[in-house]
């Protein structure tokens, strides 16, 4: 099994991993939750204003918007001087930063962190994957 194999084999496992990332963020910001709701549930149309001293909702609902956000998740490929390739998902949308560090008014509501936290499962899966049709060929020929 040469270097170059493992690092192949890497780079798909992070390209993988990148494309189900995106997607989980890309659902976690559609928004499933319309704003009218939030009043319904909390009796306040602004659940994570600060001035309640908590969020009232859990943070990472999002309300359903323009769509601009699950729209925006974008992939980055960094070559390195290895061969490897490594893969950040991030947020283009002018808006997301405020959503991710919050304001002065409003709590932050990382949708970042909910995907983060599931993908180390997933991509030890691809890893699993990778790693099984490696040694098959080691090991056939």
């Amino acid at each position: 099994m040469a270097a170059g194999d493992v690092i192949t084999a890497s780079n798909r496992v992070g390209e993988a991993t990148a494309r189900a990332v995106q997607r989980m963020a890309q659902d976690q910001s559609k928004g499933p939750v319309k704003t009218h709701h939030f009043r319904a549930v909390t009796g306040d149309p602004h659940p994570f204003a600060k001035r309640h001293g908590l969020a009232l909702l859990p943070i990472e609902i999002l309300n359903k918007q323009s769509g601009l956000l699950a729209r925006s998740w974008i992939i980055t490929r960094i070559k390195k001087p290895s061969g490897q390739i490594q893969f950040i998902v991030s947020n283009t949308a002018p808006y997301a930063k405020f959503l991710e560090e919050g304001t002065k008014t409003a709590f932050a509501r990382p949708a970042g962190i909910a995907v983060q936290m599931k993908s180390d499962g997933i991509k030890a899966r691809f890893f699993e994957v990778e790693l099984t049709t490696l040694l098959s060929r080691r090991f056939r020929g």
